[in-house]
Protein backbone atom coordinates (compact mmCIF):
# COMPACT_ATOMS: atom_id res chain seq x y z
CA UNK A 1 0.00 0.00 0.00
CA UNK A 2 2.46 2.30 0.90
CA UNK A 3 4.05 1.89 -2.49
CA UNK A 4 1.07 3.02 -4.04
CA UNK A 5 0.45 5.92 -2.06
CA UNK A 6 4.19 7.32 -2.85
CA UNK A 7 3.64 6.67 -6.37
CA UNK A 8 0.44 8.50 -5.99
CA UNK A 9 2.17 11.22 -4.65
CA UNK A 10 4.98 11.95 -6.85
CA UNK A 11 2.52 11.32 -9.83
CA UNK A 12 0.16 13.81 -8.32
CA UNK A 13 2.66 16.33 -8.02
CA UNK A 14 4.39 15.87 -11.15
CA UNK A 15 1.16 16.09 -12.62
CA UNK A 16 0.10 19.48 -11.28
CA UNK A 17 3.37 21.13 -11.94
CA UNK A 18 3.35 19.95 -15.47
CA UNK A 19 -0.57 21.68 -16.13
CA UNK A 20 0.13 24.31 -14.28
CA UNK A 21 3.55 25.43 -14.27
CA UNK A 22 5.50 23.58 -17.18
CA UNK A 23 2.92 23.80 -19.86
CA UNK A 24 -0.22 25.55 -18.63
CA UNK A 25 -1.46 25.86 -22.21
CA UNK A 26 -1.72 21.71 -22.31
CA UNK A 27 -5.26 21.24 -20.58
CA UNK A 28 -6.60 23.30 -23.41
CA UNK A 29 -4.83 21.19 -26.03
CA UNK A 30 -5.57 17.82 -24.32
CA UNK A 31 -9.49 19.25 -24.39
CA UNK A 32 -9.30 20.00 -27.43
CA UNK A 33 -7.95 16.88 -28.72
CA UNK A 34 -10.71 15.24 -26.50
CA UNK A 35 -14.00 17.07 -28.00
CA UNK A 36 -12.05 16.40 -31.68
CA UNK A 37 -12.03 12.70 -30.91
CA UNK A 38 -15.59 12.60 -29.54
CA UNK A 39 -16.76 14.37 -32.22
CA UNK A 40 -15.64 12.20 -34.53
CA UNK A 41 -16.91 9.48 -32.92
CA UNK A 42 -20.02 10.69 -32.64
CA UNK A 43 -20.43 11.61 -36.33
CA UNK A 44 -19.67 8.07 -37.30
CA UNK A 45 -22.38 6.89 -34.94
CA UNK A 46 -25.30 9.86 -36.50
CA UNK A 47 -25.32 11.21 -33.34
CA UNK A 48 -28.14 14.29 -33.57
CA UNK A 49 -26.35 17.75 -33.87
CA UNK A 50 -28.33 19.55 -31.28
CA UNK A 51 -27.25 16.15 -28.73
CA UNK A 52 -23.86 16.40 -29.90
CA UNK A 53 -23.39 19.80 -29.19
CA UNK A 54 -24.36 19.23 -25.72
CA UNK A 55 -21.82 16.27 -25.26
CA UNK A 56 -19.03 18.07 -26.75
CA UNK A 57 -19.22 21.20 -24.43
CA UNK A 58 -19.74 18.34 -21.50
CA UNK A 59 -16.65 17.11 -22.55
CA UNK A 60 -14.36 19.59 -22.79
CA UNK A 61 -15.44 20.79 -18.98
CA UNK A 62 -15.46 17.45 -17.78
CA UNK A 63 -11.57 17.33 -19.24
CA UNK A 64 -10.32 20.47 -17.82
CA UNK A 65 -12.09 19.67 -15.00
CA UNK A 66 -10.12 16.45 -14.27
CA UNK A 67 -6.69 18.40 -14.90
CA UNK A 68 -7.34 21.25 -12.48
CA UNK A 69 -5.75 21.16 -8.90
CA UNK A 70 -9.15 19.87 -7.27
CA UNK A 71 -9.82 17.46 -10.63
CA UNK A 72 -5.95 16.53 -9.55
CA UNK A 73 -6.60 15.87 -5.83
CA UNK A 74 -9.84 14.15 -6.00
CA UNK A 75 -8.26 11.57 -8.84
CA UNK A 76 -5.38 11.01 -6.28
CA UNK A 77 -8.06 10.30 -3.60
CA UNK A 78 -10.32 7.98 -5.51
CA UNK A 79 -7.00 6.00 -6.54
CA UNK A 80 -6.07 5.57 -2.46
CA UNK A 81 -9.47 4.13 -2.03
CA UNK A 82 -9.06 1.82 -4.75
CA UNK A 83 -5.38 0.83 -4.35
CA UNK A 84 -6.77 0.37 -0.53
CA UNK A 85 -9.14 -2.31 -1.94
CA UNK A 86 -6.67 -4.48 -4.30
CA UNK A 87 -4.30 -4.25 -1.38
CA UNK A 88 -6.81 -5.63 1.05
CA UNK A 89 -8.00 -8.48 -1.91
CA UNK A 90 -4.46 -9.17 -2.51
CA UNK A 91 -3.57 -9.27 1.02
CA UNK A 92 -6.30 -11.79 1.58
CA UNK A 93 -5.41 -13.88 -1.19
CA UNK A 94 -1.81 -14.55 -0.35
CA UNK A 95 -2.44 -14.69 3.61
CA UNK A 96 -1.07 -17.92 4.90
CA UNK A 97 -3.00 -19.65 7.27
CA UNK A 98 -1.10 -20.43 10.27
CA UNK A 99 -1.06 -23.84 11.52
CA UNK A 100 -2.79 -25.28 14.63
CA UNK A 101 -1.13 -26.33 17.19
CA UNK A 102 -2.00 -30.03 18.20
CA UNK A 103 -2.53 -30.59 22.05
Amino acid sequence: MQVFVVTGLLALVFNILLYNVIDPELPELLADQSVENAESMMRNFGMPEDQMDEALEKTRTDTLERMSIGGQLQGFGIGLIIYAVLSLISGAIIKKKEPELEA
